[in-house]
């Protein structure tokens, strides 16, 4: 599959390294509440360091951020256990596309679907992996990395 990676990343600063423990627990599946909780701050303070993030990689979006930290072995893959799933064709571009930065709607657009579709395929590739029906996007895309689904 060719790659997306059309939205230009420009990084500003390097991160720091709560920074990258934030990335590093999105990427493992956690939520912002949770990672608060783990971390021992506020759940405002996890969203203001995601925002300096963001700011520091010049992107968009979460799963964007930790799809560039895991390119460059910043942070660790997710340690889940992903036994002969196999992805059509259509999920891998769903990923490869959220990896890079574009929302749901921007996807929908990309691929002739609508948002709702989209939204549907991300709930079932989190099925497919065994994961709640609602699993974090930063967690999809680390996988699929990591799989070896998406560049």
């Amino acid at each position: 599959m060719a790659a997306v990676r059309s939205k230009r990343i420009v990084r500003h600063r390097p991160l720091s390294l709560r920074e990258l423990q934030i990335l590093e627990l999105f990427a493992q599946g956690l939520g912002k509440h949770q990672i608060g909780a783990q971390l021992h701050i506020e759940e405002l303070t996890v969203l203001s360091h995601m925002e300096r993030i963001r700011e520091a990689l010049g992107v968009h979006s979460r799963p964007q951020a930790v799809a560039i930290v895991l390119r460059q072995g910043l942070i660790r893959y997710p340690s889940v256990i992903c036994n002969e799933v196999k992805l059509t064709t259509r999920k891998c571009a769903i990923l490869q596309y959220l990896a890079d930065g574009y929302t749901n709607k921007e996807i929908g657009l990309h691929l002739y679907i609508t948002e709702n579709t989209v939204k549907t395929h991300l709930r079932l590739i989190g099925r497919n992996l065994g994961f709640a029906a609602e699993a974090q996007r930063e967690l999809l895309v680390a996988v699929a990395l990591r799989e070896g689904w998406i560049e």
